[in-house]
């Protein structure tokens, strides 16, 4: 007697092998593309350019699916299967085998895999074969397996491909992960309704139900009842045209994969050719209008960098399986998985806190995933997609016409989307309960607010931060006359070389490391800047923190990478001299002679834990006169290669949500009261900045502490 099979019945279908593989796969990649992603950035940013890494991966992936086809095409020869002779049709040009080429085309799809079980007979033939396998032997199998209206129809796919994978980019840099991983999931209702309008698919009651529960788990897995996400618009729109996008580009990947029975290989290498030649026409048009765009192959020194292409070459490969094996909702089931895994990840790789609802609603994900998959509707005896690529249309001159007003069209748009710099809004903190006493997150901190001028009578007003920290420390030149200029002590000083002002930041930090071993960090900010100071999670606090405002924060070796007024003046040369010094040191900093730093440094803060760094490297940028726009964020930079480990984030995090920038003006009263810092206040204007201080004494009650 036979033994049953220990697989559920679903898995023991036809195919059904390869399409768990393939979403397992999919799973894994997608769980370390997305930490990948978040890795390696530096500051909120990458040093390399997005739409010149997907070129790459996308070059990568065709050279790849050649090689793989070309294997296939040896195989087909070996075995007397000539190319066909249209991309729509099943006939073959045959070798001279007779009836042996009609018993080979009811093999399969033509995939390598298909060919496999053949046996190792044939072996030494597909060698013989390989190496007489000439380019235009390979190309005539291609355009026999991908007819025209196909290879147009990928080259349309590849546009939608390439807005994705270069909006993925920007969307990490105004959205957390969790928020743009939860858009992707809910991309399995717009995708089965895709595939129920556009391919006639169907969808059991079931599936219909499960798609339900798997998008309110999702939702659960987000929602914290005492606090909200609030974005800007446009984030939003960013995020919800590439969840449409990519629903529709999924379902047509899936037609077009299953329309013929082509190669497997062959679509991808028409897919990623399009795809190659596209981002590569993106990239050359961001190099023309942008002085800032990273080169192809620039920036790719760190692991992290070279993780993200490998990353979307997999993802690639890993969808297409998904496409051809089993079905567009499927991948978003994959995808749905993948965020659970991610919720849980995150709070041990980047210090983020999970929602009260998190266990139940992952619960819910994973729970509906094997129910839509264990109740499939039965399949169709022959499916009739609804559309189709229209011969006549593609071949006139008004569809050559149109494709080429679509190309023009991506590529404004990946230049567009390079320039959105839209500050991501954090999560507000949850309103202070004023019956109940709170706790400062800089309780143990060191607070230094800055003067470049004499600004007396604007003290009484910085003094309400005095409640908040453990020390608040006054820098203006001037404020105390009876002492020489460089005198300082806990609570004043008269630093008079605004350029250079570091080094009296670092002062203070090595006066906190001699005498206050409390004191957990040291937050700096002008005075004419806000920070609210109980809107800081102290999970935070174990990184830097450095302002996203302009000049933002990049680090470059090419003057031409960053438009700033400061190359004009040569403040990179200074800033490289004291690097190559302190490279000379021999101490244990990883740098590059070659590279520099520019951010903006109104605000920042340190923890104590890099107070030795930060001194020692400000004695040598300060030695070289460094500006300290650039000495800070060069410092931090080096500071952050330095101390975390190889695989670990980035220890600088950007102040995404700070309004304004180094110059910016005239606040409003909301943008003041409804951010958690910005710059600058106009103490001209009482109707703007009272109503913030008023806040700061409230605040100081809840604290128990009356503010002055």
């Amino acid at each position: 007697m036979a033994l049953e099979s220990p697989l559920p019945a679903f898995l023991r279908q036809t195919g059904r092998h390869q399409a768990l593989l393939a979403a397992l796969g999919l799973i894994a990649i997608q769980v370390g593309m997305g930490i990948t992603l978040k890795m390696a950035q530096t500051g909120g940013s990458y040093s390399f350019s997005p739409s010149g890494s997907v070129a790459i991966s996308e070059l990568v992936k065709l050279l790849l699916s050649s090689v793989l086809f070309r294997r296939e095409c040896a195989r087909r020869r070996s075995r007397g299967i000539g190319p066909k002779a249209g991309g729509d049709e099943s006939h073959h040009e045959g070798f001279g085998h007779g009836e042996h080429d009609a018993e080979l085309e009811d093999q399969g799809d033509g995939d390598d895999a298909d060919l496999e079980g053949q046996g190792n007979s044939d072996d030494g033939m597909l060698e013989s074969q390989e190496s007489w396998l000439n380019i235009s032997l390979l190309w005539r199998y291609l355009r026999g397996d991908v007819g025209r209206d196909k290879r147009l129809g990928y080259y349309l796919l590849a546009l939608c491909y390439a807005l994705i994978n270069n909006s993925v980019f920007v969307s990490y840099k105004l959205a957390d992960p969790g928020t743009i991983q939860l858009v992707k999931s809910g991309g399995t209702l717009v995708t089965a309704m895709v595939m129920v309008v556009g391919l006639e698919a169907a969808l059991s009651r079931t599936q219909w139900a499960a798609v339900c529960i798997q998008l309110l788990g999702l939702v659960l897995t987000q929602y914290e009842p005492s606090r909200g996400a609030t974005y800007h618009w446009n984030t939003y729109l960013i995020l919800v045209a590439q969840l449409v996008l990519s629903a529709l580009s999924s379902v047509y990947n899936q037609h077009l994969l299953k329309s013929t029975d082509s190669s497997l290989h062959a679509d991808n290498m028409v897919l990623y050719g399009s795809g190659t030649l596209i981002n590569l026409g993106c990239h050359v048009l961001l190099r023309l209008v942008s002085s800032s765009e990273p080169g192809l192959l620039q920036g790719y020194n760190s692991v992290g960098a070279v993780l993200v292409v490998l990353s979307n070459v997999f993802v690639g490969i890993a969808m297409t399986c998904v496409y051809k094996y089993a079905d567009a909702v499927v991948k978003c089931f994959a995808t749905a998985v993948a965020t659970g895994i991610l919720l849980y990840a995150s709070p041990l790789l980047f210090g983020t806190k999970l929602g009260a609802l998190a266990l139940p609603g992952t619960a819910m994900v994973f729970a509906a995933s094997w129910l839509y998959v264990a109740k499939p509707v039965p399949k169709p005896a022959e499916a009739r997609p609804r559309w189709r690529l229209a011969k006549a249309w593609w071949t006139d001159a008004h569809g050559h016409a149109l494709s080429l007003v679509l190309t023009l069209a991506t590529a404004g748009i990946v230049a567009l989307l390079t320039m959105v710099e839209t500050p991501m809004a954090t999560r507000p903190m949850p309103a202070p309960d004023t019956n109940q006493s709170a706790v400062s997150p800089f309780a143990h901190s060191l607070a230094m607010v800055r003067w470049n001028s004499a600004r007396a009578q604007r003290i009484p007003l910085l003094a309400k931060y005095e409640p908040f920290f453990d020390t608040l420390h006054l820098s203006m030149p001037g404020l105390v006359p009876d002492h020489d200029a460089g005198f300082y002590n806990w609570t004043h000083d008269q630093f008079v070389q605004i350029e250079l002002v570091y080094m009296q930041v670092a002062d203070m930090m090595t006066l906190a490391l001699a005498e206050k071993p409390h004191i957990d960090g040291l937050l700096f900010f002008h005075f004419d800047a806000w920070v609210d100071p109980l809107a800081w999670p102290p999970s935070q606090q174990q990184h830097m923190w450095a302002s996203y405002g302009t000049p933002h924060y990049a680090c470059i070796n090419d003057t031409k990478a960053y438009d700033w007024w400061g190359w004009d003046h040569g403040l990179h040369k200074a800033a490289m001299a004291a690097v190559e010094a302190i490279d000379q040191l021999g101490l244990d900093y990883h740098l590059r002679r070659d590279e520099w730093c520019v951010g903006w440094s109104d605000i920042y803060w340190i923890p104590r834990r890099f107070f030795a760094d930060f001194v020692l490297l400000s004695h040598v940028f300060a030695r070289f006169k460094v500006f300290h726009e650039v000495a800070i964020a060069t410092m931090l930079h080096i500071i952050d290669l330095s101390r975390r480990n190889a695989s670990a984030q980035s220890l600088v995090s950007l102040i995404d949500d700070c309004w304004g920038s180094c110059c910016s003006s005239n606040p409003t009263v909301n943008n003041v009261l409804e951010t958690r810092c910005g710059h600058r206040l106009d103490y001209l204007q009482p109707a703007v900045y009272q109503p913030y201080y008023d806040k700061l004494d409230r605040q100081a009650r809840i604290l128990h502490q009356p503010s002055s």
